[in-house]
């Protein structure tokens, strides 16, 4: 994916109390657009959307979405890829980057918004830097299937603040979530589209040969998970919006699965592959994508 950098430096303060460049905004471009594109497929979500891990030119969602649809000769439909790292619906990325590419659709064009954001909203971050003082076992860990990948990651967000073994939603990133989903479901609606939300996968129980701290882990976000999915599918009841549940249409294996997740929750190209058929079948069937 190309992207153009539109911020070039922030200054955001740390637990620390120091001061440190924040990551520029980075844009997508739009794809070329054909004269007779009637529906625009807008993939917006986080990490797991943006394929991150993988050759992200051909392996995330919406990549082997396109391909899918094509395959399936599905006509004047353009597939327009948003994953970003981290994003969420609390954060800048619904802002500053789906908005504008709302806005700037061609008038031919309707769009339709299919949502998978949810791990970087609801959970408790507040003592973030001060659970990993006390676990050095979770900093420095390496990357690549079948090791401990991104801990510190997953453990930001499925430890909630007093690091009990369980995840708590937080209520007022719960209400902003909702309030945001609703805005771009109207901001969609008023350019004549529609939009759904779709849960996650929730990776397999940890394997008894599993590294101990990455078993500790997979057990914190399959509970965290589990919720997440719930409030999903209570925003989609709320908002009165289709729901693609991807928790209950892809089987997943009992244990983790490698063949599936990278870690406890990103996926491997045959586990983004699993996402895109789900997705594109789902879409299909409901009539969504005719011209």
């Amino acid at each position: 994916m190309t992207y153009v950098v539109i911020v070039l430096a922030l200054l955001v303060s740390t637990a620390e109390g120091g001061l440190r460049a924040a990551k520029p905004l980075l844009l997508p471009r739009l794809p070329p657009f054909p004269p007779d594109s009637a529906r625009s497929v807008l993939c917006v979500g986080d990490s797991v959307t943006q394929g991150i891990g993988t050759d992200e030119s051909r392996d995330p969602w919406p990549m082997q979405l396109r391909d899918r649809l094509k395959a399936a000769h599905v006509q004047s439909t353009t597939v327009v890829p948003l994953g970003r790292a981290g994003a969420g619906a609390g954060a800048d990325y619904v802002r500053d980057v789906v908005y504008p590419v709302v806005a700037s659709l061609p008038s031919s064009s309707r769009p339709l918004a299919v949502v998978m954001l949810g791990h970087n909203d609801f959970l408790v971050w507040d003592d973030y830097a001060d659970q990993l003082k006390e676990r050095p076992d979770l900093v420095g860990r390496p990357r690549g299937a079948g090791s401990p990948l991104a801990i510190v990651r997953v453990f930001r967000w499925v430890m909630s603040g007093d690091q009990r073994p369980h995840v708590e939603i937080d209520s007022f990133r719960l209400a902003n979530y909702h309030r945001v989903l609703g805005d771009l479901r109207d901001r969609v609606r008023e350019r004549g589209g529609e939009m759904w939300l779709s849960t996650y996968l929730i990776p397999g129980a940890p394997t008894a040969g599993m590294e101990p701290t990455l078993a500790e882990v997979v057990g914190y976000a399959r509970s965290g998970e589990t919720l997440i999915n719930d409030e999903i599918r209570g925003t989609a009841a709320l908002l009165g919006l289709p729901l693609i549940d991807l928790e209950t249409i892809i089987p997943v294996a009992a244990d983790f699965d490698p063949a599936v997740f990278t870690d406890q929750i990103h996926l491997t190209p045959a586990g983004l592959g699993l996402v895109a058929e789900a997705i594109g079948d789902r879409l299909i069937a409901d009539g969504v994508l005719a011209d």
